[in-house]
């Protein structure tokens, strides 16, 4: 579930939050943590890269590939991501690229001058 915590709880648990504070004892399975606990704990976060060269509708078709269960066809997956850029109005950009923050990079789908 996102924003539950998880990610800042394994933060603070490895003593490697950036932000806020906390305070008391750090017990795993009711013993203090030791030095070595950062050591061995790891997890990977839930964030989707995308390549600069694709475009919007292209990161969404990722996002939804990736994050919808096996069961969901890959029809409906892409038929859904259409759904999502009609409801957020995103049809002008769907096909833009990516690209770099401040790059300025923008190919339309038509060209009108």
């Amino acid at each position: 579930m996102t924003g539950a915590g998880k990610t800042t709880l394994l933060d603070v648990l490895a003593d490697r939050a950036s932000f806020g504070i906390a305070t008391g004892d750090i017990c795993i399975d009711g013993v203090l943590r030791d030095a070595s606990f950062q050591r061995k704990i790891g997890y990977a976060q839930q964030e989707d890269i995308h390549l600069p060269t694709t475009t919007v509708r292209e990161a969404l078709q990722f996002s939804a590939v990736l994050r919808q269960t096996d069961n969901v066809s890959e029809h409906d997956k892409m038929s859904y991501v259409d759904s999502i850029i009609e409801l957020l109005d995103m049809s002008s950009f769907a096909d833009a690229i990516v690209g770099v923050p401040g790059d300025g990079k923008y190919l339309p789908n038509s060209c009108t001058n």
